[in-house]
């Protein structure tokens, strides 16, 4: 007859009661544990919410991986990245066999109602493909048609769900109505499904990025101020498509006009994948952000190391006991590893909810204006993420107790905690070990910590070349149906100023098409005509933006020689001063506006 064994478990509920029962009779051991968990748990949850949104997540599209865009650069001109153009889409849409589908994008703002209740929303201006290149079903309707690119048939909207529904108080007959937008009727083709939004994109509604023939034309002298959105092939990589997009770029060069000032600005566009090229600027302060907290954790954790390896000397003779009288190697690690865990998550429970309040407090401060940043939120796959983290933190925190209450000798270790014994020599190793690492990371954290408020100091103390105090500055955008040509902007302009220095208080009044450091800039290749470059040189790019009225006088800017200019009416551009091929780039920022179009705005 066979024999059975019964075999014990190494962790019971009674030894799980019992390290209960001995963390409660602790309070002042316990709750500092607690705390550091809490802590340093939840300024990681905090921050990794933000990387994750930002850095972790795919985009919400399918097969995310599949989408690129494409950025004209000209380093020889010091302009890196110029975005792209409108001949650009037009070639490579049927050139560029490594892209399965291309659309271009262009963002902006457009002026809904009528007169007595306008309103200025967010709306951006799109290809026929854009959405099928995202791989995102319309909810009702159809896309643009090709005619409908064009300015004459242009006047067509594609809707989202919330403005829908607002709007429209989500009529299902919504398709084919009509709403003015910069006072003109535009008929509403489709609405787009629920929670669409393009990247950061705020956008309300679309409408074609309509142009006419002369546009579509290959020429360098158009405006980069447009993305590129293509999704490649399924057998067809990044590097195929840049060297497919270098061949064409090769073989149009050949015939440009402006080919030698083209090589000498060493023209190139490169791929990039549509998500790492969003997040291309935010991704190293958020690992720097990540990296901090990350580092608070290691100081906190290297704390509790040394705080449960002084607990654990003093239950020394304890365990030493236990283990002459029979308890086996497994089950004592098996409670060190049962307490810390349990520890660590209720720690995690803690900082989960430190964590949620870091989320939004980091909301109030900006968060949504961060790319992708209207996507950070505190969900139930952050939780289990962070929860998941904490029960390993409870597994790294055991290890060394485990180390130190196997490794001690008996005999050593009863004589010891006998009275008039000392600690022996390896928990001094051990205990000093980690203090010494604590003080290590710690003066690493604080140092890092010091040279960024040093480096902010410095930033802050960098004069800007103007004086923002006492300066308040508007935004007006002007239809181009009430304000077709220069002549009628330029009285608005000299109305507008003259208004405006008559307000009590208004020292001075001005316009400009770019505020500093407000990103609505040109950045203009110029060259002076009959002065060619010298060897090895190349025309440079300057950042250009128009301004009128008192604009300097009111921010402050010195005037270093000459004078200020007078009046709106600005005199034409001199003959000698000519714009150089393609490296404008109000393709950086802002918006081509040398054709009247029904949903595209000058600001000035």
């Amino acid at each position: 007859m066979p024999g059975y064994q019964i075999v014990h478990p190494l962790i019971s509920l009674a030894d799980l009661r019992q390290i209960l029962r001995r963390l409660a009779r602790e309070r002042g051991f316990t709750a500092t544990v607690l705390l550091t968990l809490a802590l340093c748990i939840g300024a990681n949850v905090a921050i990794y919410a933000v990387v994750d949104a930002v850095l972790v997540r795919a985009l919400p599209f399918p097969e995310p991986a599949r989408l690129v865009t494409t950025v004209n650069a000209y380093p020889g001109a010091g302009v890196e990245r110029a975005g792209t153009s409108l001949p650009n889409y037009y070639d490579r849409r049927e050139a560029i066999k490594a892209f399965a589908s291309t659309a271009i994008w262009q963002g902006g703002n457009a002026i809904i109602g009528g007169t007595g209740s306008p309103q200025r929303v967010e709306r951006d201006r799109v290809s026929p493909e854009f959405f099928a290149t995202l791989g995102v079903p319309l909810a009702m309707g159809r896309t643009f048609s090709e005619e409908e690119m064009f300015y004459k048939d242009s006047a067509r909207m594609i809707i989202t769900d919330a403005f829908w529904r607002n709007r429209f108080n989500a009529d299902p007959q919504v398709l084919g109505k009509t709403m003015l937008v910069d006072s003109l009727p535009v008929t509403v083709v489709a609405v787009l499904p629920p929670g669409f939004h393009y990247l950061s994109s705020k956008a309300q509604f679309f409408v074609p990025l309509a142009s006419n023939a002369d546009n579509r034309k290959p020429d360098h002298r158009h405006s980069n101020n447009m993305s590129l959105v293509a999704r490649l092939t399924p057998d067809a990589s990044i590097a195929v498509a840049q060297a497919q997009i270098n061949a064409l770029n090769a073989q149009q060069i050949k015939d440009d006009p402006y080919a030698s000032l083209l090589k000498g600005a060493r023209f190139r566009t490169d791929v990039f994948s549509l998500h790492e090229d969003h997040v291309r600027e935010i991704k190293p302060i958020l690992l720097l952000l990540q990296g901090g907290v990350f580092f608070l954790l290691l100081i906190g954790g290297v704390n509790l190391v040394n705080l449960l390896l002084i607990r654990t000397s003093g239950r020394a003779k304890e365990l030493a006991v236990r283990q002459a009288l029979g308890a086996g190697a497994g089950h004592i690690a098996g409670e060190v590893v049962l307490e810390t865990v349990v520890l660590a998550l209720v720690g995690g429970l803690l900082g989960l909810g430190i964590g949620a309040v870091g989320v939004r407090l980091l909301a109030v401060l900006g968060t949504d204006r961060l790319p992708l940043g209207a996507d950070i939120v505190f969900d139930t796959r952050l939780a289990l993420i962070s929860l998941g983290a904490s029960v390993l933190l409870g597994l790294l925190l055991a290890l060394p107790i485990i180390w130190f209450s196997l490794h001690a000798r008996l005999a050593s270790v009863l004589h010891t905690e006998s009275r008039g014994g000392t600690v022996s020599r390896a928990a001094h190793r051990v205990r000093h070990g980690f203090i010494i690492a604590q003080v290590a990371l710690a003066f690493v954290l604080l140092s890092g910590a010091g040279m960024l408020g040093l480096s902010l100091q410095r930033l802050i103390a960098t004069s800007p070349g103007f004086r923002p105090e006492h300066v308040l500055t508007g935004k007006v955008a002007l239809p181009w149906k009430g304000y077709p040509e220069n002549a009628p902007r330029l009285a608005f302009m000299e109305r507008l100023l003259t208004e405006l220095r008559g307000q009590p208080g208004v020292l001075a009044a001005g316009l400009t098409s770019g505020l500093p450091m407000g990103g609505n800039i040109g950045n203009n290749a110029t060259a002076i005509e009959g002065q060619e470059p010298a060897p090895g040189e190349t025309i440079r790019a300057h950042y250009v933006s128009s301004a009128a009225g008192e604009y300097w006088q009111a921010m402050g800017i010195p005037l270093i020689e000459g004078r200020y200019l007078e009046d709106a009416r600005q005199p034409p551009r001199p003959e000698g001063l000519r714009r150089g091929p393609g490296l404008r780039q109000p393709l950086l920022a802002g918006e081509e506006r040398a054709r009247p179009a029904h949903c595209q705005q000058p600001e000035i």
